[in-house]
């Protein structure tokens, strides 16, 4: 019995890691289409190298010339819409 008890501590165990890591994972990939980078290189990167060297090259990298380009006319238009004449 007690052995079952720590086989299932160790399962539990082992999902909190794996969901831990899952987690460590997606952050990048999240972080890379907010800046307009590819998600499945920055995955690959996080997977290889490591998560948090994704994200500080993602925060040291920031946006490509072309979403921060998208996101000068979407801010553009949001004024546009809201001003008062």
């Amino acid at each position: 019995m007690e052995r079952a008890q720590l086989s299932l501590g160790g399962l539990l165990l082992l999902l909190f890691i794996i969901t831990i890591v899952v987690v460590l994972l997606v952050v990048p990939v999240k972080m890379a289409n907010r800046r307009g980078r590819s998600a499945i290189g920055w995955f690959l990167f996080s997977l290889i190298f490591s998560p948090f060297l994704a994200m500080l090259f993602l925060l040291l990298l920031g946006e490509t010339n072309a979403k921060r380009h998208e996101r000068i006319i979407e801010e553009e238009e949001l004024r546009n819409r809201y001003r008062v004449n």
